[in-house]
């Protein structure tokens, strides 16, 4: 994962890299007037500051001039804190994180700069390239917090001072000036280039990928892949269904969908993300992809919602017996009639997942059967949005959802010619190590779908996007998405020549 996070950054780097030489000239052209002459080490230690720029702006996902042509239809005050540590007590390590992000930044411009660039400079410049960041994202989706802002601003004083305590001597990265007004603001007017020239420079958008996520979990899981395929000119959406992540209102909240008919209820969830995404972005080629318990609920959108995409892709999907789903949906039922709605039942649960570590006993853990990496296991049971029960409502939905995939008059009204992918590891007992999925993507064909492929890996486990090859598995999905986008090239290339 931090390999991919570091190819992300280098390649947005290397897009960037014609505006860094040209910027590079500019200092160099102001240097010659202020005659000025700099080490060798300063043009290091400047690409160094460009790159860790670079770096800034990804990770906090600065806004660009396609989202700016948004803003009406993004903007939300519910994505904006105006008061301090609001949401910084709530999610003390991403408040902490963003110390860390602006750190090095406290460090590089007085190591660069040494007249000029003073506590007061250097916090300013941290504080106003925060400020620009936050600002931009009043127009993406993401939070203008004013918690990041302090946060920025924070480590770039930390940064500073540890300059102070440790690299103060450090000489070979420094280019002497006596304080002209160019040279000291010449950080700050590094990092405001940069931050334009990225708006400016987005590749091509040539066609977009919606994920419908799993049980007991959250979007953001998602985010790697998610990384790995905008890369590659793929716009990737996706929402938190109801009970889950960031859709709940209190803790209560988990695992619970809605007073009534919460299977519906997530399946237009999904396809008001779909419309929201496509008024933003018309005309683009666009496949859904659905794991796990959204597998179920991308089986569904393709029946009722089927015509508005170009292609599905069905991942760590099952076909269970439908006696044990209807058996399933009558026992919530019956246990809700003493219980309520919101109870948490550990029978059901044990149903649902008792049977799904016994192929690999002994194990580590109780959830070794989603990956054979550690490390993501570990993260997975480490996070209180990845292990709470499903409430009596939220199964009945689930249970309702799978037992409307057995119906021949609802599987025919998905549209024939749709390319569906079934994908899985081998090893997942939620497709019963593969027969399940076989079965399942036997079911699409008997409905008279002709473009059905399946793709299963051997060794890996449920969350083939988590396994240890996952960067095979990356590439297989990618390479079947340009695909379905080279299908539709004309209204593709339409679009994507409007964006930036």
């Amino acid at each position: 994962m931090l390999s991919q996070l570091i190819a992300d950054y280098l390649l947005n780097y290397m897009v960037l890299l014609p505006c860094l030489l040209l910027m590079e000239a500019g200092v160099a052209t102001v240097f010659h007037w202020e005659k000025i002459r700099p080490p060798r080490g300063f043009w290091i230690g400047w690409q160094v500051l460009a790159f860790l720029l670079v770096v800034m702006l990804t990770v906090t996902g600065a806004g660009d001039i396609q989202d700016l042509l948004r803003f009406e239809t993004v903007f939300s005050w519910e994505n904006v804190n105006l008061i301090p540590l609001r949401w910084a007590l709530e999610d003390m390590r991403g408040f902490l994180l963003n110390v860390v992000l602006f750190l090095p930044l406290g460090c590089l411009l007085p190591l660069l700069f040494r007249q000029g660039t003073g506590m007061r400079d250097t916090v300013l410049t941290g504080f106003l390239l925060s400020l620009l960041i936050e600002v931009s994202q009043l127009s993406t989706f993401r939070a203008t917090d004013v918690d990041d802002l302090l946060a920025n601003t924070l480590g770039t004083l930390l940064g500073f001072l540890l300059f102070r305590l440790l690299l103060s001597k450090v000489r070979v990265f420094q280019a002497d000036n006596q304080g002209s007004w160019p040279v000291r603001h010449l950080a700050l007017l590094t990092a405001a280039g940069l931050f334009f020239f990225q708006m400016f420079l987005g590749g091509p958008i040539r066609g977009i990928l919606q994920i419908s996520h799993g049980m007991v979990e959250y979007i953001e899981r998602y985010e790697d892949f998610a990384r790995y395929l905008t890369g590659q000119g793929i716009l990737v959406t996706g929402n938190d269904h109801l009970g889950h992540g960031g859709s709940i209102r209190t803790k209560d909240d988990y695992g619970f969908f809605a007073e009534h008919d919460g299977n519906g209820a997530v399946l237009e969830d999904l396809h008001r993300l779909t419309e929201l995404t496509k008024k933003d972005y018309p005309g683009l080629p666009y496949v859904l992809l659905g794991h796990s318990m959204g597998s179920f609920y991308a089986r569904q959108y393709l029946c009722q919602f089927g015509g508005e995409l170009d292609g599905a892709i069905i991942m760590g999907t099952g076909c269970q017996p439908r006696a044990l789903v209807k058996a399933g949906k009558a026992l919530c039922s019956l246990l809700a009639a003493f219980k309520g709605w919101r109870h948490r039942s550990s029978l059901i649960d044990n149903m649902a997942f008792g049977g799904y570590n016994k192929k690999f006993e002994p194990a580590r853990t109780p959830r070794d059967w989603l990956t054979k990496d550690q490390a993501i296991v570990d993260a997975y049971l480490a996070d209180e949005r990845c292990t709470f029960v499903f409430t009596l409502n939220a199964y009945h939905s689930m249970f309702t959802g799978i037992d409307r995939l057995y119906d021949k008059a609802f599987l025919a009204r998905m549209p024939k010619e749709l390319p569906v992918l079934f994908t899985a590891g081998a090893d997942d007992p939620v497709g019963e190590f593969s027969k399940g999925v076989l079965r399942a993507a036997d079911m699409f064909r008997q409905a008279g779908m002709r473009q059905v492929e399946v793709k299963l890996y051997p060794g890996d486990r449920h969350e083939i996007l988590n396994e240890t090859d996952r960067q095979t598995v990356y590439a297989d999905l990618a390479g079947w998405l340009d695909r379905i986008f080279a299908a539709r090239p004309a209204q593709a290339e339409e679009t994507a020549a409007a964006a930036p």
